[in-house]
């Protein structure tokens, strides 16, 4: 049987991947957005309490250290390099947003700062030496500095979804999209063969299945099954009377009218 594509007819093929893909794209999509939110939310509380511990780690390493210069009474403004070893302490830790040494009565003697890095929690950890506080050292924490690779894994997530999307549309265009465009064009193609006069086909395969177009496979089987009969009908009709007419005066009527069913009578399908 001939197998043509109807011009302008949408295609299966394009219409399944698309559909597939959409509906991958939607549900991977929201599934994993929904996903990655719980569980960024999860990383988030975890990295904002840690980054709390160590940031009241380093703030008490860092206040034991003033604390030997209390000692022998130097003030903390005349020690050398504070401000580097501020600085130092800041770009080797990550999760803190900002480092302060204060004075006694609440002045900022010296203070370093991450650029970029947005301050979540402040710790502080007393510089006392006799139980007199002579300072302390204030951490300001910033948990995002230990997530920041999480809009990696998003980016990540995002792209992969994609890639399966594209890869289960194509497949489905391939599959189920190419198998529903040759079954229409077959059922097309039948239907034409029809109008030509042509009715014997063998649809037994096609007919199998309970989607739409299986039931149309099978009403058309039913059709040329019934156009068939009646044609058989027919031609016994014709040899009856042939037999009754003794003196063949309605044979050339009969004939003629044979030979013109005949024309429209079906026909092998080429």
């Amino acid at each position: 049987m001939p197998v043509e594509r109807t011009p302008g007819r949408r295609s299966a093929m394009f219409a399944c991947g698309l559909f597939a893909m959409i509906a991958v794209l939607l549900i991977g999509g929201v599934s994993s957005w929904t996903l990655l939110n719980g569980y960024q939310s999860t990383v988030e509380e975890h990295a904002r309490r840690d980054a709390n511990l160590l940031g009241s780690s380093v703030a008490r390493t860092l206040a034991q250290q003033f604390e030997k210069a209390g000692r022998y009474g130097i003030p903390f403004t005349e020690l050398p390099g504070i401000h580097a070893y501020l600085q130092r302490t800041l770009d080797d830790i990550p999760g803190l947003a900002r480092i302060a040494l204060h004075a006694g009565d609440g002045k900022v003697l010296d203070a370093v700062e991450r650029r970029n890095a947005p301050g979540k929690d402040t710790v502080n950890a007393a510089i006392t030496v006799n139980s007199l506080k002579l300072g302390d050292i204030a951490i300001t924490t910033a948990p995002a500095e230990l997530t920041r690779d999480f809009e990696q894994v998003r980016i990540g997530c995002a792209l992969a979804t994609l890639l399966i999307a594209l890869l289960a549309g194509a497949a489905t265009a391939l599959g189920a999209g190419k198998l529903l465009d040759r079954r229409r064009a077959e059922l097309e193609a039948a239907l034409k063969d029809n109008t030509e006069g042509r009715f014997n086909h063998d649809l037994s395969s096609a007919s199998q299945g309970n989607d739409a177009l299986a039931a149309a496979f099978r009403a058309l089987a039913d059709g040329e099954d019934q156009v068939r009969e009646r044609f058989e009908s027919f031609d016994g009709y014709a040899q009856e009377l042939l037999a009754v007419d003794f003196d063949d005066r309605l044979r050339p009527e009969i004939e003629m009218l044979i030979a013109t069913v005949h024309l429209a009578r079906p026909q092998e399908v080429r």
